[in-house]
């Protein structure tokens, strides 16, 4: 019994914390993955807001977008933030995905970026560098 209760308290621990699924950033119910694009990044980046909306702290590393404009605003968070974020505006398309891919040289110095998978995400296409006719530049 008592393991039973360490188990569920884990799980509601995990939850509350860690956010978990995929967050979506629309009003409505939810929708299938060929109506919404799906958008990822990971540690150290930080999530501050979506579409002028302030982006819940506990929140997954993963979202839903409807088609159409947006604006992200990112920051680089490692313990201590930079003070800085950078801001991404990009067209959503439907069905596809797309992963913030971030880079720091140093502690202070660093970028991101989006790119957009046009099959499914890749981690070969994660470690290709910035390319300027299909990424879009994180700016300061």
């Amino acid at each position: 019994m008592m393991n039973c209760i360490r188990k569920a308290s884990s799980l509601a621990i995990c939850l509350a914390f860690t956010g978990c699924g995929i967050t979506k950033y629309y009003d409505g119910p939810a929708r299938s993955p060929d109506q919404v694009a799906e958008i990822r990044y990971s540690y150290p980046l930080q999530l501050m807001n979506v579409d002028g909306k302030v982006a819940s702290l506990f929140a997954s590393d993963r979202f839903n977008l409807l088609p159409g404009s947006h604006h992200l605003e990112i920051r680089y968070y490692s313990g201590v933030a930079t003070g800085k974020s950078c801001k991404i505006d990009f067209d959503a398309e439907a069905g596809k995905a797309y992963s913030v891919i971030y880079f720091a040289p140093s502690f202070m110095k660093w970028g991101a970026f989006l790119r957009k998978y046009a099959n499914g995400f890749s981690s070969n296409e994660n470690k290709a560098p910035f390319d300027s006719n299909k990424d879009i530049e994180c700016k300061f």
